[in-house]
């Protein structure tokens, strides 16, 4: 068998396996996509930076 067809069988399994597992997760943790995240909660105004 072709090795890109393996590729592209898998990709699509991989991309459905991620799609419902993450709908299924969301069902089951009753995540609320609507619900405020902590950065937006407990904003304080201030700009911070990463200095490297």
């Amino acid at each position: 068998m072709n090795t890109l067809v393996i590729v592209l069988i898998a990709a699509v399994l991989l991309s459905a396996a991620y799609a419902l597992y993450g709908r299924w997760l969301a069902n089951k943790w009753e995540i609320d996509p609507k619900a405020e995240t902590p950065a937006k909660k407990f904003e304080d105004g201030k700009r911070q930076y990463q200095v490297l």
